[in-house]
């Protein structure tokens, strides 16, 4: 819902420009959510996993101002669960490399 946008089933993003800033987040997720034994599929979407991973090396430890799961929260600085999702998004990024 965060990227896909509110027009379920159709994917169409957020293109009135109210998408909700989740970096750290959602760049967990997609680690996570790509995590597999499937050697030639994640070698294949190697290069764009790194790129998610450097993001979240760069900018997980202390995330900046932005949403989290808990959104109704609203946009929170050095957010504890977002930290998390970094760090468990990286772990599942380096069992990822040993696999490719």
């Amino acid at each position: 819902m965060h990227d896909l946008g509110s027009h379920i089933p159709n994917a169409t993003g957020h293109v009135e420009g109210n998408d909700e800033y989740m970096l750290v987040e959602e760049s967990g997720n997609i680690l996570l959510m790509t995590y597999s034994g499937n050697a030639a599929y994640l070698r294949q979407h190697y290069a764009k996993l790194q790129q998610w991973a450097s993001y979240l090396l760069n900018y997980s430890l202390i995330p900046g101002i932005q949403l989290s799961t808990d959104d109704f929260a609203g946009q929170l600085v050095n957010h504890t669960n977002l930290a998390i999702k970094g760090i468990v998004g990286l772990q599942a990024m380096s069992i990822i490399s040993r696999i490719v």
